[in-house]
């Protein structure tokens, strides 16, 4: 997800999120064109809410995990963050 914030231009966001400072807020639309337009829809349909609702929910909710996952303001290695996904059913 760092990743797509940084490909949609929001790195300083992103970067709030890893570090150990406050979280800088996105909007829905802004987390729609992080995580994919498919990624919202299929969110939306698994908790009978609106795609805008799901987006809403994604831009409160996913800074916070970024931030919840690099404690020590750094991004752990691929093969952690795999095995975490893995761990979570991702």
């Amino acid at each position: 997800m760092v990743s797509g914030a940084q490909a949609s231009g929001l790195s300083a966001q992103a970067d709030s999120w890893v570090g150990t400072g406050a979280n800088a807020p996105v909007s829905g639309q802004e987390m729609r064109g992080i995580v994919g337009e498919d990624t919202v829809s299929q969110l939306a349909q698994q908790a009978g809410i609106s795609d805008d609702e799901a987006a809403d929910v994604l831009a409160q909710v996913v800074p916070q995990v970024v931030n919840g996952l690099t404690p020590d303001g750094q991004l752990p290695a691929d093969d952690d963050l795999d095995a975490l996904v893995a761990k979570f059913g991702g």
